[in-house]
């Protein structure tokens, strides 16, 4: 009798056993496989985020006039920071396979003024500053309701804080 009952033990233990060395495997495949899916989702919503501002700037650089635009994005956490280069909006990411940088290719000049510090959803800007030449500004609300003597932009020569009014102007924000 105590050898059916060590039996059915032992065939137990082996049964955990071999379920345990198939299960194994596939949880920490899966798991993988669901990390890089998001991270392919974050990838996809800052691919559309740019695209969406160059199509912005796009659509108010050629708007006869003042133009402004304004975009209810959540930029991914990922996304260090962006920037302007000639020709480009640029953004500067860390995926889990290291740091990236995406270039969106944009035909207007730009400035890009976007503070990325605070995690709260803050829409971004997008208008021409025709006040030194034709420009497209875009910012997010951080900066862009600062006053131009707080961002340190008073000697630019632009519409700084978005009150319609250059430096030379704007005697309340420039001293």
């Amino acid at each position: 009798m105590q050898t059916k009952k060590s039996q059915s033990a032992v065939e137990y233990l082996m049964v955990i056993a071999i379920m345990t060395i198939i299960l194994v495997p596939l949880v920490v495949y899966n798991f993988s496989r669901t990390q890089q899916a998001k991270q392919d989702v974050l990838v996809a919503d800052t691919k559309r985020i740019g695209n969406e501002l160059v199509g912005s700037a796009d659509d108010v650089y050629y708007s006869p006039g003042f133009a402004k635009r304004t975009l209810d994005e959540q930029v991914p956490g990922f996304v260090d920071r962006i920037y302007a280069e000639p020709g480009a909006i640029v953004f500067d990411v860390t995926t889990d396979s290291g740091p990236n940088t995406l270039y969106f290719k944009v035909d207007v000049p730009v400035i890009v003024s976007i503070n990325l510090s605070s995690n709260q959803a803050s829409p971004i800007y997008v208008k021409k500053d025709i006040s030194i030449g034709q420009f497209v500004v875009i910012c997010n609300a951080d900066l862009c309701k600062k006053t131009a003597d707080e961002t340190g932009l008073c000697n630019d020569g632009i519409d700084n804080d978005w009150d319609f009014k250059t430096d030379s102007e704007d005697t309340a924000d420039c001293p």
